[in-house]
Order: structure tokens, then C-alpha cells, then sequence
């Protein structure tokens, strides 16, 4: 599934700036723990998929066909207990996540430290050592100012 995101901002007569983002997420249809479907996504792709809004959520929603798959959410086991982005440079925000409140996700029921899209496209949090299919996400992104 690929995605093109183009923004366009006026800095003065004659010159614009345009940022060209392109967003490409596969569902991989194997079984792996969190940390397994990472280290194959870092090593085909980028990493595993980061939910940059809800209308990404929607984009795969077909791609997912019912089933439920890794994306890259989890928190430290020992740590600050807050979740975060497998990618270093994109801040989690809570306003912006999409817990299933039906079972009061995240319940952290038995060391749930990875998060996962359902297949009703809410998440939850599963024990990392689980295995299910899961989403990675090619990121590339590209600048170039026009003159208008």
C-alpha cells in the first residue's frame, strides 16, 4: 500500500516549499514475536509500522483483511513504562492512539509490553513473546523548493 502525503507552504512571491512524503506499509503474513517481526522489518524495510494517524489505520484496514497484526508500539519492561515508536525520531501521542476501550486496553494483563492493531483496527497490547502477523513501513522522504 502506498501512500503520497504532498504539502506545499507559500514563503514568499514566487517561492514555495513542498515536502513529498511517501508512506508504504506491508502486512507481512508470518507468524513472528515483536522483537522477530522488528528485526525482519529493519532488515527488508524500515521498521515495523508507525500509526502516524488514524486515517493510516483506515488505509490498512483492507491490507489486514480481519487479522490482527504487530506495529511498532512497545514500552520498556523496566523502564518508564511509556509507550513509544520502534522509530527513534517519532514522539508516541496518546491523544493520537486508538486502545480498544472493550477490553480496556492497554490492560497489561500477564507483562503485555507490545502493542498490536486488532482486526477491528483498535489496538492492544500482547505479550512481546506472542506471535502473529505483523506491519512494516517504508519511510522516505523527499524536499524540493519550486519556484511558483
Amino acid at each position: 500500500m502506498k501512500l503520497s502525503l504532498f504539502l506545499i507552504i507559500f514563503v514568499g512571491p514566487g517561492w514555495c516549499f513542498m515536502t513529498n512524503q511517501l508512506l508504504q506499509y506491508h502486512v507481512i503474513d508470518e507468524s513472528k514475536s515483536w522483537d522477530e517481526a522488528q528485526e525482519y522489518c529493519r532488515e527488508e524495510h524500515s521498521d515495523l509500522a508507525t500509526v502516524r494517524s488514524m486515517a493510516d489505520m483506515e488505509r490498512l484496514s483492507q491490507d489486514l483483511r480481519g487479522r490482527e497484526a504487530w506495529i511498532g508500539l512497545y514500552r520498556e519492561a523496566g523502564g518508564s513504562r511509556m509507550w513509544q515508536w520502534s522509530q527513534p525520531e517519532v514522539q508516541f501521542n496518546e491523544s493520537q492512539s486508538d486502545w480498544d476501550p472493550i477490553s480496556k486496553e492497554p490492560n497489561d494483563v500477564g507483562k503485555e509490553n507490545c502493542g498490536a492493531v486488532r482486526n477491528t483496527l483498535k489496538w492492544a497490547d500482547l505479550s512481546c513473546n506472542r506471535t502473529t502477523p505483523f506491519i512494516c513501513y517504508d519511510g522516505e522522504n523527499a524536499q524540493m523548493p519550486l519556484l511558483m
